[in-house]
């Protein structure tokens, strides 16, 4: 499997963003919110497909500090998101996974490490995975 993240899997637009926020499922990691929606809006991808997004509150004051959080939520899903992908979706669903920094509304201090991005990355997936084969039932 070629771990890269195409153009098709990013979730973009505002409305998009806003339909996620109010109808997606919410799970907390340590570092790291997570907002999963499952729908069937086939017409953008035939097969099943994971669509991702990102969102770094301005709480992070620094411009550099907000772009680095996305760079490093983004690779570590493009490299772990075949946790997400086997069984996860039905032919003809697309999955919305949302990730969203800070998840509270407390200011953090640092842009965290990416060992810990990643570890709350593949944790939060493991989770989304099984809620949605929950769902499923």
């Amino acid at each position: 499997m070629r771990r890269t993240l195409k153009k098709s899997e990013i979730l973009r637009g505002r409305k998009n963003f806003d339909f996620v926020f109010k109808h997606g499922k919410k799970i907390d990691g340590k570092i790291l919110r997570c907002i999963s929606l499952k729908s069937r809006l086939a017409a953008r991808c035939g097969a099943g497909s994971v669509i991702f997004g990102i969102a770094v509150s301005r709480a992070v004051r620094r411009a550099v500090d907000r772009n680095r959080i996305k760079r490093l939520v983004r690779e570590s899903y493009r490299i772990n998101k075949e946790i997400i992908l086997p069984g996860a979706i039905e032919p003809g669903q697309i999955l919305t996974v949302l990730f969203i920094y800070p998840p509270k509304s407390s200011r953090m201090p640092s842009v965290p490490s990416y060992r810990d991005i990643e570890e709350d990355v593949k944790t939060i997936l493991k989770s989304v995975t099984l809620t949605e084969n929950n769902s499923l039932a």
